[in-house]
Order: structure tokens, then sequence, then C-alpha cells
């Protein structure tokens, strides 16, 4: 790939491919051009499933906003760079993370696993607040609907699902982890509920009280050339009162 700038809404050979015969942005460009152009947190799910899924590399996406150096809101390309996380899941998780973050909740541990001090495994968790022994678990509401996949299961089944997470949930908080739950419905419509549910909880939990092994799933990350404002580091005080 191209190392100079090249012109804004140009398209260079290296930001072309093709497939069966017509002409595409390449990933990493759409990539940066989402980070550009779409709000904060559609961008960084978008930057997330597109490395999760190999469709393109930390560097390429590196290399890809150097060639947009001088092009119209490529600072908030940056921001969005510094938030990539592909070690998430899913889009949910992605917007999840980044909402919460823009309303001061520092980013988490993604995908983390959880053992007993035997070395049990437990389960793996959404995210994690290490230094607070704070998980978040975030669930699509089809699960209680009885929908897996997008595709239809009884009751039974349905239940079945439920409580086995219900009873994963039981043997996490047994090892002295505080969970937080949040559904898909309060990430999209409602957030400041979610908001206020961790704060209350980062209050309250302590990490002296953990008791067992974790276990990160390690993501790298993009450090931009030009980075916009960090992340927030601490939640905003009027949240703890």
């Amino acid at each position: 790939m191209a190392s100079s700038a090249s012109s804004p809404g140009t398209l260079p050979a290296g930001h072309v491919s093709q497939l069966h015969g017509i002409r595409l942005t390449t990933p990493a460009r759409t990539v940066i051009d989402c980070l550009r152009c779409l709000g904060l947190a559609d961008g960084v799910a978008m930057a997330d499933a597109a490395v999760r899924a190999g469709m393109t590399t930390l560097d390429e996406l590196a290399g890809m906003r150097r060639d947009q150096r001088r092009w119209p809101y490529i600072t908030q390309a940056d921001l969005g760079l510094t938030l990539l996380d592909p070690a998430r899941e899913n889009w949910l998780e992605s917007t999840a993370f980044v909402r919460l973050w823009a309303r001061g909740i520092p980013l988490p541990e993604s995908q983390v696993s959880v053992f007993t001090v035997n070395g049990a495994f437990v389960g793996r968790l959404d995210a994690l607040w290490r230094a607070r022994a704070l998980a978040l678990e975030i669930d699509g509401r089809g699960k209680s609907l009885g929908e897996f996949d997008d595709k239809p299961v009884s009751g039974e089944e349905a239940a079945r699902a439920v409580l086995a997470e219900k009873f994963r949930e039981d043997r996490v908080r047994g090892t002295g982890l505080t969970v937080v739950r949040a559904d898909s419905a309060e990430i999209e419509h409602d957030i400041d509920v979610v908001v206020v549910r961790i704060a209350e909880a980062w209050e309250a939990a302590q990490s002296a009280r953990f008791r067992g092994h974790l276990r990160s799933h390690v993501s790298a990350r993009i450090t931009p050339d030009a980075p916009g404002p960090p992340p927030p580091t601490a939640f905003p005080s009027h949240l703890l009162r």
C-alpha cells in the first residue's frame, strides 16, 4: 500500500480490489471510510467485525489511515481506531462498549475466562473491569424469547438455555466477581440505565473478594499517528453519588 497521502475521495490502485469482476474498495479502505463518516459506535463495530473475520489487519488499517491523513473527519477515525478491539464477539458488544465509553465508562477487557482457585473452568465473560472484579454480560433478548442464531426453538429448549445461563452466572458470582447484565434493547435505546447500573455496581464491587484465576484474550490495538481525545479513565463523579 502506498505510504504517501492521496487526495480526499480518490481511489488509488492500492485502495481497490475486485470480486467476480466487480471493482470494490478494499476492506481496509472501507473500514477507515466508515470510521470517518459513520457514528462512532457503528464505525467501531464495522472495524471490529472486519478484523475479527480476517478481512483486514491492524497493519493494513494503520497504513490506510496514513494514506488518508489529510482527509475530512480523519480525527474521528483516529478516535475509532483507539477503541477498536477484535476480541469482541459481535456487533452488540462493540456498540455497547463504545456507547458506554462515550458516557465515561472505561473500556473493559473483552472475553475474559474465569477459573476457580483449583483451575476448573467457570465461564467466559463478555467484559471485565479487573481492578474492580466487575463483569458485564450482554444478551440479545432473543434468548428469553426462544430465538437462537435466528432459528426458533421450543419453549422447553429456551427454558433450558436460560436456566443453564443462570447456573453459569451463579458459578461466576461464586468466585467473588460482581456481575451486571444488560440486554440489546437497553444498549440501543436506554444506555443511561446501563451506565447507572454499572456505576452503582462499581462503587460496591471489591477486587479483594475475587477467589480464582483470570485469563484474558490478548488483543492488539492501533495507536494512530495523530490520536484523537484519549478515552476516559474514570467515571464522572456524579455517577457515584
